[in-house]
């Protein structure tokens, strides 16, 4: 492989990262604001993103001039801090998912025990109420 192919792969495979970055911060956006149909687009997107870095990383793979030249080597330095970036924002928006996704579990439940309650008392009453009205004069 050339020096220009591959200081072109890793341009790529920054730029790929980069936007995977962004992804992840519209991700916890949209996870904070419980839209889901946004989220699911965004995540087939990052699926897309990720096959694209796939192979760029098995290109990159068998390449001997990232570890001769300078240059190369200050790039993929920047490319590995740009991807423990990408890590650590993608572990915080799973963490940030996870504790939504106990919240709406604990509203919907909260939700579905005051259902039960208001719905067994109501039908007693409303039984006991009806046939309170055969002894009436009227």
């Amino acid at each position: 492989m050339l020096y220009r192919d591959s200081k072109e792969l890793l341009g790529r495979k920054l730029t790929i990262i980069r936007k995977l970055n962004t992804n992840t911060a519209t991700q916890s956006r949209f996870v904070r604001r419980r839209e889901l149909r946004g989220l699911n687009r965004l995540l087939r997107e990052r699926a897309v993103l990720i096959d694209e870095l796939v192979t760029v990383n098995a290109k990159l793979q068998g390449d001997k001039h990232c570890q001769y030249s300078a240059e190369l080597q200050a790039m993929a330095a920047a490319i590995e801090k740009e991807q423990k970036a990408a890590l650590t924002a993608c572990d915080q928006v799973l963490r940030e998912a996870l504790v939504e996704h106990r919240q709406i579990a604990a509203e919907l439940n909260n939700i579905k025990v005051l259902r039960q309650a208001k719905g067994r008392y109501l039908q007693q009453w409303t039984v006991m109420a009806a046939g309170a009205n055969f002894n009436a004069r009227g």
